[in-house]
């Protein structure tokens, strides 16, 4: 719905209204290439879901909100608002699948569900964004609504841990338990395994 609205709503042309989808795809890339573990690691579940739950609640806010611009700035303003409306969802499923794997007693269930959960979504959303454009008179309502559903991870973050090196502590303890295990191992000596030099 990002090029409909785009074309219809900002007045963008055949290519610049492909601009809002590639900017929220180049955002979620570049997010979950380079930041999404560190920021996990250094900040905690938490912090990352509920910061990045209110961005982009408020990008894809600021981005319908780029109707009410003068014609020249509209889609530029749209664009770098869909940029950062896709760092701001980046991490919240690769999150979703870390959690599920992490806390459930059932770990192969809990990832099921979270998959399913996901999957459905991008099936059902496209249908729930243009049933609620033609029931409020437009994509611009829609995604209003759209930002609303996105806003709810910030209290659905309150469920996740706050201890940003509580996995990092427990990788740590199975690294040095690893290398204790391996240097006592039969044929070990200090060149390396059964007298190989390193």
């Amino acid at each position: 719905w990002t090029p409909e609205f785009f074309e219809d709503n900002l007045g963008a042309t055949t290519l610049t209204k492909q601009f809002g989808l590639a900017a929220f795809m180049l955002g979620e890339f570049i997010t979950r290439w380079r930041m999404v573990d560190y920021l996990r690691q250094r900040y905690g579940r938490r912090r990352v879901v509920m910061t990045g739950g209110a961005l982009a609640a408020v990008s894809c806010f600021s981005g319908v909100a780029a109707v009410l611009a003068p014609q020249a700035f509209r889609v530029p303003l749209a664009t770098v608002s869909f940029f950062f409306f896709g760092v701001g969802t980046a991490p919240l499923i690769p999150i979703a699948f870390s959690s599920g794997g992490h806390f459930a007693e059932n770990t192969q269930a809990a990832l099921g569900a979270v998959a399913f959960c996901t999957d459905s979504g991008s099936v059902v959303g496209p249908f729930l964004v243009g049933g609620a454009s033609t029931l409020l008179g437009g994509v611009p309502f829609a995604l209003l609504v759209a930002a609303g559903i996105i806003a709810l991870a910030v209290p659905v973050a309150f469920g996740l841990p706050d201890d940003p090196e509580v996995y990092q502590k427990k990788y740590d303890a199975v690294e040095c338990i690893s290398s204790v295990s391996f240097k006592n191992s039969p044929g070990f000596t200090k060149t390396g395994p059964r007298g190989i030099s390193e």
